[in-house]
Parts: structure tokens; sequence; C-alpha cells
């Protein structure tokens, strides 16, 4: 969940995800190395991520949040997900998410 810290930034608390078995699957494989990269992301990167691919909003939902088009919000979330790839490729080739030979 976003919130406002009442100093006109936002503030990204992980929703619950009891009851719903995928999403506590995924916040537990999620460990310290992952969680540092979206943490490294520029501000403008990360928000956009963390609402879209961890809470779940549409782009015109994220927009009115964020108070900018839904192109912004596209562009931002490719950028974002395009760093996090970067960031990550040996970490996702390692834990046998991606193969050992596969280029980025």
């Amino acid at each position: 969940m976003v919130s406002n810290d009442g100093q006109d930034g936002l503030v990204f608390e992980p929703r619950d995800t009891s009851g719903e078995p995928d999403k506590e699957m995924l916040d537990r494989l999620l460990d310290a190395e992952v969680e540092q990269a979206v943490q490294a992301l520029p501000d403008e990167f990360k928000m956009v991520v963390l609402l879209s691919d961890i809470e779940g909003l549409q782009y015109k939902e994220i927009a009115d949040i964020l108070s900018c088009p839904i192109g912004t919000v596209r562009s931002r979330l490719s950028r974002g997900r395009r760093l996090l790839k970067r960031q990550l490729w040996a970490y996702a080739q390692d834990h046998g998410f991606v193969d050992k030979d596969a280029v980025l």
C-alpha cells in the first residue's frame, strides 16, 4: 500500500498478503539482494515499479497517484524494469530463473 507521509512524500507499505498464497510465496522469494536492487532504483522508477508490479495497480491508477500522464507511467515502468533486469541478471542466473548461458 502506498500512503502519504504527511510531508508531501509517498511511503510504500507492503500490503497484507495473508490468504493470497501466490503473493505470500512471492514475498518469501524476494530476498535482500532483490530488495536492495529495487531500493537502488531512482525514485521515479522505483515508485512506478512498486505500484505496478507489487501493488498490481493499473496504469491509470498509477498516473492519478503520481499526477502524471499514462505515457510517463509506461515509460518509467519500462525503464525501471530494464534497470532491475541489469542489476539482477547474475542473481537470476545463480538462482536458476534464467539459463546460466543466457545473454542479457
